[in-house]
């Protein structure tokens, strides 16, 4: 998922604005206007709550088979690349499209961020299991590696800053598919807007940065016998 938050600016109502303008250009791809639950949620509930203020509320959808779609909300706008995973090259291609476009409409003047997030269930072993991966967690005398465990942890990596979160055991339901279970790796990689700075050239240019550093955390958590068994194929 890459992700951009955003303020608005007071004279435009950006949240408003954007489904229609996108809508206009992407339609050829993205032609389903999907209303999501959390529209119905009063706005002013929405904005004064931080869990709720950058939820989208509605979503450009494609065929079925088409793996991506972008979500919008008051405050966010966001690209999904749902499964089977598309690669980088092609990922970061269609974020750059819609990057681009976002700016030639010129309706989005307060940017706060953008991330970078990647979800990873490996299921190699019976969960909970801790064992696959670099983790060593014990509690006084208990070693939580084979106990259920939620663990949240910010690592610094200036200018970026890692959102990193481990359940075990996680369930999850793909579309199409049975609902599956394993260790859940949510790695959300952040850069925040610099004052003064033009952040789209820096969104560009620092974009294949986030991703590598991303990659290197995820890659540098899991043990060497567990990428083995993951069985990874490098192009």
């Amino acid at each position: 998922v890459w992700e951009l938050r955003f303020e608005g600016d007071g004279a435009l109502p950006v949240g408003e604005m954007l489904p229609g303008l996108l809508f206009a250009e992407l339609r050829g791809e993205y032609p389903h206007i999907v209303r999501l639950p959390t529209a119905d949620i009063p706005r002013p509930i929405a904005m004064n709550n931080p869990a709720m203020r950058y939820m989208p509320t509605l979503r450009l959808q494609g065929a079925d088979d088409f793996p991506f779609i972008v979500q919008i909300g008051e405050h966010v706008i966001s690209l999904n690349n749902r499964r089977p995973y598309a690669g980088w090259p092609t990922f970061s291609h269609r974020i750059r499209q819609l990057v681009r476009l976002l700016q030639s409409k010129d309706i989005i003047r307060k940017p706060e961020r953008y991330s970078l997030k990647y979800l990873d269930l490996l299921e190699l072993d019976p969960s909970p299991a801790l064992t696959v991966l670099n983790v060593s967690l014990q509690l006084g005398e208990h070693d939580l590696t084979q106990r259920p465990v939620q663990l949240r942890t910010e690592i610094a990596d200036q200018p970026y800053l890692h959102v990193v979160q481990i359940a075990s055991p996680a369930e999850v339901q793909i579309p199409g598919a049975q609902r599956r279970s394993g260790t859940l790796v949510d790695i959300d990689t952040v850069r925040e807007a610099s004052p003064g700075g033009d952040f789209w050239d820096m969104l560009d240019a620092s974009l294949d940065d986030a991703h590598a550093r991303a990659k290197q955390l995820f890659f540098g958590l899991l043990k060497p016998e567990t990428e083995q068994r993951l069985g990874p194929v490098y192009e």
